[in-house]
């Protein structure tokens, strides 16, 4: 309030107006009046200026002070304050104007004069306070509007993780708080580096398409807020969404024209939310990171838990293996000795059956032991077309297989998708029945046909060649359980062990195989090699097939713990016409060796208390170097001859008597199932 108040007298007795302002400009300190006789001079006087107080009398020529009164403040809430004055005996009317809005009113009695200064102050104060009161209360509100709104942004912000959802809810609640038209988040995606819409509120206009930025832009906007020229012409406020170290984005702000003018508390506001927004997307951000690191280490440990597991079905599968070789050898040598004792006559035909079944079982001891190995493989590793194997696999399968689907009139098309891959290193004859096994897998997973797409590619986990049908899918438990061996889905014509096998291959291999299926959508079976070959990978451990022993043997000695392997297998020995000698561990058999006995071949069994096959091999070569040397082991594939111990041949379990009688007559040096 300025020393020197500035007075409106609105008085038509020019006498009383000569007194009154005699009086108030005598006043300490003095006041600079203005005098008006009528009711338009005082409205004319407003207008063209602006006044302290208005001393308005109520008896004006053809209006009075109270009907003047409305007029004066229909001119704003920046209109003075009024002291109304009236005539003796008109209190009434005094009070009706300040209920009207006067400041105050003064009653003209003998000396009135002297009371007017006091009154013009004290009403000028009073609405000096009012008017700050009104600031203040205007301001809290904003405050507390701001503050509401900033919490409403708050909690919008914690209440979510996703970033779409995060957008959505700050642009809405950063428009509701500045009463805006539109307020859009837009992206800075990471490839292209431009400004894309992402979330929009409000009424839509940002339709200008993706803003390009340089990459000067881009910087000077994530570390010093420049707004890009492309948003200066379609935003009024735009603010970075950024940390110190990544930028998001940008939020824009829009009013309508007849709506309020930007101010710099919203470009405040605008900011603070910005930054409240670009940690909730960091937030956001890491928080995806945590939990794609937590699924890839909750498959990692369960591709772990799954290779323990399968393992210890494999160590299993071995022992297993081992055991059921001796029985099925009892059993079938003592049914080929039947059938030669038999002669002329012959064996029943239910011979041929058991003979048969026999045979079977122990074709599924084998692939029992394919699975159980975990070192090399039957076959050195040699370089590998993929493409080949898929075609020559579709070949395969495409007569017996395909061609009876169709004519059963099912349609079936196999395909081969091969793009070029690099060789992976690989057994080419196993990996070639893997692939048939998987395709014939696709086939039953087809009843009412499909397709099978056999595809070659490479991404960055490895080469890969992966075999998909579009048949019925696997719900999720049979895709945990689909590794396991003898798991099957097939009823009884199935054996559970195609995928376990082909798993035990890849291993083999150092690669990994993958299963992804969705009931009612199908199968994909995915090979995958290590890019770069494995140098520590161990060489195959076949031993060659060119050396010969010259020669038939007569005198065997023949050593194995199990008496019934022993006997069974002694027994066709002499039906050929050999001596056999007999030991039931590797000690006794050096024993027999030690005392000169004349030995032209030893068959040897591997699994033996004390001292092993291979052991026992290692020292008669070490001793007897020309001693020929035979191993028969029913631990198949899964037996890991280590270097320096060579024996002559091996021959699994169960043997059958022609493959006996050519080892033993050497013209086999390895025998491999």
């Amino acid at each position: 309030m300025d020393d020197c108040l500035r007075v409106l007298v609105v008085e038509d007795n020019a006498d009383q107006a000569m007194l009154v302002g005699f009086a108030l400009r005598r006043h300490t300190p003095p006041m600079e009046v203005t005098l008006v006789a009528t009711a338009r001079e005082c409205l004319d006087a407003l207008a063209e200026s602006s006044y302290s107080a208005i001393l308005l009398d109520h008896h004006l020529p053809g209006t009075t002070g109270l009907q003047l009164l409305p007029a004066i403040q229909a001119r704003g809430p920046a209109m003075p304050p009024i002291v109304m004055v009236t005539g003796q005996g008109d209190e009434r009317i005094a009070v009706e104007a300040m209920k009207a809005g006067a400041a105050d009113y003064v009653i003209k009695t003998s000396g009135y004069f002297a009371s007017l200064p006091a009154a013009i102050t004290k009403a000028v104060k009073q609405h000096a306070l009012a008017a700050e009161n009104a600031r203040l209360d205007r301001e809290a509100r904003r405050r507390l509007r701001e503050t509401e709104g900033l919490l409403a942004v708050t909690q919008a912000l914690g209440a979510s993780l996703d970033r779409d959802e995060l957008a959505r809810r700050t642009t809405r609640e950063l428009g509701v708080l500045l009463e805006a038209e539109t307020v859009a988040f837009l992206a800075l995606e990471d490839t292209s580096g431009a400004l894309c819409l992402h979330v929009g509120w409000g009424a839509p206009g940002l339709d200008d398409g993706d803003i390009a930025l340089t990459a000067a832009e881009r910087d000077a906007f994530h570390q010093e807020g420049t707004v890009p020229g492309a948003l200066c012409a379609s935003s009024q406020i735009c603010v970075p969404v950024a940390t110190a170290e990544r930028c998001f984005g940008a939020l824009v702000v829009r009013w309508r024209p007849e709506g309020p003018t930007p101010t710099d508390e919203g470009a405040r506001i605008a900011g603070a939310v910005a930054k409240q927004m670009a940690l909730a997307l960091e937030s956001a951000r890491l928080y995806g990171e945590t939990q794609e690191a937590l699924a890839e280490v909750e498959r990692a440990q369960e591709r772990l838990v799954q290779s323990h597991t399968l393992r210890a079905l494999g160590e299993m599968a071995a022992g297993t293996a081992h055991h059921l070789n001796n029985l099925l050898t009892v059993a079938l040598g003592h049914l080929q000795l039947m059938r030669r004792r038999s002669g002329a006559a012959g064996l029943p035909p239910a011979a041929d059956l058991i003979e048969q079944a026999l045979t079977d079982a122990a074709s599924v001891v084998r692939r029992m032991q394919r699975f159980a190995r975990t070192g090399p493989t039957e076959e050195g590793p040699e370089p590998v077309d993929l493409a080949q194997i898929a075609h020559e696999a579709r070949e395969l399968t495409e007569t017996p297989c395909v061609d009876a689907f169709q004519a059963r009139g099912i349609p079936i098309l196999v395909r081969v998708d091969a793009q070029p891959v690099p060789l992976v290193r690989a057994s080419a004859a196993a990996l070639r029945e893997t692939v048939t096994n998987l395709i014939l897998n696709a086939l039953d997973a087809m009843p009412r046909g499909g397709v099978i797409t056999l595809r070659t590619f490479q991404d960055v986990a490895g080469i890969c060649l992966s075999v998909t049908d579009t048949g019925v899918g696997m719900s999720a438990e049979v895709k945990r359980r689909a590794l396991e061996p003898f798991f099957t889905t097939k009823g009884p014509k199935g054996t559970g062990l195609g995928l376990s096998v082909a798993y035990g291959l890849m291993r083999r291999h150092g690669g990994e195989l993958s299963v992804e299926s969705t009931e009612g959508d199908g199968t994909t079976i995915t090979l995958r090699w290590p890019p770069l070959e494995d140098p520590t990978r161990r060489a195959s451990t076949a031993l060659p097939a060119d050396v010969e022993a010259s020669g038939s043997a007569t005198q065997v000695l023949l050593v194995d713990d199990d008496d019934r392997v022993r006997t069974i297998l002694g027994e066709l020995l002499q039906t050929e016409g050999h001596c056999v000698l007999h030991a039931r561990s590797g000690p006794e058999a050096l024993s027999v060796l030690e005392r000169g006995v004349h030995v032209d071949l030893v068959l040897t069994d591997h699994g033996m208390p004390g001292m092993t096959g291979l052991e026992l091999t290692q020292a008669i070569k070490a001793r007897w170097p020309q001693l020929r040397v035979g191993l028969v082991t029913g631990w198949g594939e899964s037996l890991d001859v280590p270097s320096g111990i060579r024996p002559d041949f091996m021959l699994p379990k169960p043997v059958d008597l022609a493959t006996l009688r050519a080892a033993v007559a050497g013209r086999l040096s390895l025998v491999t199932p």
